[in-house]
């Protein structure tokens, strides 16, 4: 793929809005939601944006829903070029991850309420964008791409089988931890 001159943007395309510098006022901001969206715009800008930059919403009127769905394939395919039908290609991250990034880029957007509308509006709220996050839930039920890393809380019968099998083991940090942490989940004194 050739490399996109100075006055072209990401992936040689005319209509990415031009930043020379990152501007340093913005009204809006959110700790959480700000890294991503310095990762998206330095995705966007081919260059890198410190945790520090701000963006003014008239720098973000430009962009497109093209833009953020481009970004989004990115994350999970690691290109642009992406055929969804292709079940070779498998997404490696979840779609909650997509789902967050989405989150991210709209909490910045000028328009942020109004769905995309063609021409103007909230451009994470349109098909395109959309489209690829549910592609990357349907692979997640296909048991394709990343899997998941949640985890769950120990039933009440699963716990006090860990907790006895810690006073099994006989060493004193395995002593010491079923007698902190058994009596604090059931309400208990004494452990068995």
């Amino acid at each position: 793929m050739a490399m996109a001159n100075a006055n072209t943007g990401a992936f040689g395309l005319e209509d990415v809005p031009d930043l020379p510098e990152a501007p340093t006022e913005q009204p809006k901001y959110n700790r959480d939601y700000h890294r991503l969206f310095v990762k998206f715009m330095s995705w966007l800008h081919k260059r890198t944006y410190t945790k520090a930059a701000r963006f003014q919403p008239s720098a973000l009127a430009g962009i497109q829903p093209h833009h953020v769905a481009d970004y989004l394939k990115w994350r999970a395919y690691g290109t642009t070029d992406v055929d969804f039908k292709d079940l070779e290609q498998n997404p490696t991250c979840r779609s909650s991850t997509l789902e967050q990034d989405k989150k991210a880029i709209s909490f910045y957007m000028p328009i942020k309420g109004a769905t995309w509308n063609g021409t103007s509006g909230n451009p994470t709220k349109s098909d395109p964008v959309n489209e690829v996050v549910k592609e990357v839930k349907k692979a997640e039920t296909q048991h394709r791409g990343k899997k998941s890393c949640a985890t769950r809380d120990l039933t009440e019968t699963e716990y006090p089988k860990v907790v006895h099998e810690l006073y099994g083991k006989g060493s004193f940090e395995s002593t010491i931890l079923a007698r902190c942490i058994g009596p604090r989940i059931f309400g208990r004194t004494t452990m068995p």
